[in-house]
């Protein structure tokens, strides 16, 4: 697709993730040039750990130990993890020589996250909001009485009315306003 494009790579931000199955270091690095080899291109900007294993933390620490090497040689511009909890970082952190840039959660309206984000900022890590919209709750509701879709919540909808946006738009700019990326 970026081939295809015609877009200047410097201009497109890629970025991948290990999969829980090639945690480890070896296998860390070996999976990161499968992906590399799999996009067609010699670097990604974010390399991103799936999700911690705590029945596994070794494996875990050993693949975050292989992005950084990756970040030492060049490979990346920057590494991160996904879905970490607070306490999760911290013990991260203590094992490894590079914060996280990035954590990669999910957050929206509905799911606010608001320890975690505060964590973030203590640490210097971004705040990366997958599912950003709420989607999550449409297809995995936790609480099947609970509204389900933001898009579709009465205030969200009369703010976007008063303002001339979209739902979307709202959600989207929250996220803005408290300093999370969202994708």
């Amino acid at each position: 697709g970026l081939r295809a494009a015609g877009v200047p790579r410097e201009e497109v931000f890629v970025t991948t993730k290990l999969w829980i199955s090639d945690y480890g270091y070896d296998s860390g690095l070996r999976a990161f040039d499968t992906s590399l080899r799999k996009l067609g291109l010699d670097s990604v900007d974010l390399y991103l750990l799936h999700q911690p294993m705590p029945n596994e933390w070794e494996r875990t620490v050993a693949a975050y130990q292989a992005a950084e090497k990756l970040l030492a040689d060049g490979r990346v511009r920057a590494i991160g993890v996904c879905n970490f909890s607070a306490k999760h970082l911290q013990d991260l952190i203590a094992r490894s020589s590079v914060v996280p840039a990035v954590n990669q959660v999910e957050v929206h309206p509905y799911f606010v996250q608001r320890e975690l984000r505060e964590a973030h900022t203590r640490l210097g890590i971004t705040t990366q909001a997958w599912s950003p919209l709420g989607g999550v709750n449409v297809y995995m509701p936790r609480d099947p009485r609970a509204p389900q879709n933001p898009l579709a919540d009465p205030l969200i909808v009369a703010l976007a009315a008063r303002y001339g946006k979209t739902p979307a738009q709202i959600i989207l700019r929250w996220h803005l306003q408290h300093g999370v990326s969202a994708i």
